[in-house]
């Protein structure tokens, strides 16, 4: 899993990011990927279809732990595209997938 920085930082010390190169076929599969690797990130995951946010919920997470539940619609959904925002510990997560 690789961070593309896709603009300059802001003055709050973050950037947005795509994220490229995950393993990851489903939400749930790359939520558990990212919990691996980032282990020392804390932040929000949001999952999206059709261009609004699935559920209308999102899910925190801090050093490799869910703080809450995984919606049981988020489970079996197909990425399509994952951006990040985030810096210095902080780093919110935003996964498309098909609807």
């Amino acid at each position: 899993m690789r961070f593309i920085q896709t603009h300059s930082m802001g003055s709050d010390c973050t950037a947005p990011y795509d994220i490229v190169d995950y393993q990851a076929k489903t939400a749930v599969e790359f939520i558990n990927e990212m919990l691996q690797q980032c282990k020392s990130e804390w932040g929000d995951i949001e999952v999206w279809a059709n261009n609004k946010p699935l559920d209308y919920k999102h899910i925190n997470y801090k050093r490799g732990e869910l703080l809450e539940e995984i919606p049981d619609a988020w489970q079996y959904k197909e990425v399509t595209k994952v951006i990040a925002s985030g810096g210095w510990g902080n780093m919110d997560y935003r996964i498309y997938v098909k609807a």
